[in-house]
C-alpha cells in the first residue's frame, strides 16, 4: 500500500465540487427547481445518512465537505462503488435491477449538521450496474484518472481499485492495486469489502442466498449534489 503523501494529507480534505460537465449544471438545484423536474418520475428511492459529509469550516460552515469516497462526484459521473455495502446487496436492490425498474438514492447529512435538520445532498436516479470492479473498470475508461483510488491527486477519494495486469478473479482484491495510504478504506479489511462483500441471508425458510455487492452508477440524465444555503 503506498504511503499517504504529504500534499494530500494537508490540502485534500474534501472532494471537489463539480467545476464543469453535467454535474456542474446539476450543482445547487433550488428544492422549487428539483420538483419540477422530477415531475412523472418514478420509482423507488432508497434514502440513506451520508456520515462522511461535514461542515467545511476551513471555508464555509454553510458548505458541505464530502471526507469519504461514497458517493464519488469526479469524473462527471457520479458513483457508488464502495461504501453501502449491505444496501447493494439487498434483495430489493438486486430485483429492482434485474427487472430494470427505477431506483433512487438520496443521500443526507446527519441531523446534528446543523438546526438540527438532515440537508438533501444528492439524489441520483441509478442507471447502469456492474457486477464488479472490473467491470465497472472496463466500462467506465473516461472516469478512471478521476475516480482511482491508487494514484493522482484524488486518490484518497477514489472509488474505483485498477485491476491488476492478469487478473484472474474479478472478487479477489489480491488481483487489484491497494488503494492510496490517505484512502478511508485504505486498511486491509475495508478495502477488500469493497472488491469482495458477500452477503449471507435466510431466504426461504431455511435455504441462504449468497450475493455480491453491486457497484451502482448514475443515470448521466438526473442527478444533483446540493449544498445547503446560508438561510434555514
Amino acid at each position: 500500500m503506498s504511503p499517504c503523501s504529504k500534499h494530500l494529507r494537508v490540502e485534500r480534505k474534501c472532494q471537489p465540487w463539480p467545476s464543469g460537465g453535467k454535474l456542474r449544471e446539476l450543482l445547487d438545484v433550488p428544492l422549487c427547481k428539483l420538483r419540477k423536474q422530477l415531475e412523472g418520475e418514478k420509482g423507488l428511492a432508497y434514502a440513506y445518512i451520508v456520515r462522511t459529509v461535514k461542515p467545511n469550516k476551513e471555508v464555509d460552515a454553510d458548505e458541505f465537505c464530502q471526507t469519504g469516497s461514497a458517493p464519488n462526484f469526479q469524473g462527471d459521473r457520479m458513483t457508488l462503488f464502495t461504501c453501502k455495502h449491505k444496501m447493494r446487496t439487498s434483495s430489493v436492490i438486486e430485483e429492482l435491477i434485474r427487472k430494470r425498474k427505477p431506483l433512487w438514492i438520496a443521500g443526507f447529512t446527519g441531523a446534528s449538521y446543523r438546526q438540527g435538520r438532515n440537508y438533501l445532498f444528492f439524489l441520483m436516479k441509478v442507471g447502469k450496474s456492474y457486477t464488479s470492479q472490473h467491470s465497472a473498470w472496463k466500462s467506465l475508461r473516461e472516469a478512471r484518472n478521476a475516480k482511482c483510488t491508487c494514484r493522482g491527486t484524488l486518490s484518497k477519494f477514489g472509488d474505483m481499485y485498477k485491476p491488476k495486469e492478469g487478473l484472474r478473479c474479478d472478487f479477489d482484491p489480491s488481483d487489484y492495486e491497494p488503494p492510496d495510504g490517505c484512502h478511508a478504506h485504505a486498511s486491509k479489511g475495508l478495502w477488500h469489502k469493497d472488491i469482495s462483500y458477500v452477503r449471507f441471508m435466510k431466504e426461504h425458510g431455511s435455504s441462504t442466498c449468497r450475493r455480491s455487492a453491486v457497484q451502482l452508477s448514475v443515470d448521466q440524465t438526473y442527478h444533483s449534489i446540493d449544498q445547503p444555503r446560508t438561510g434555514p
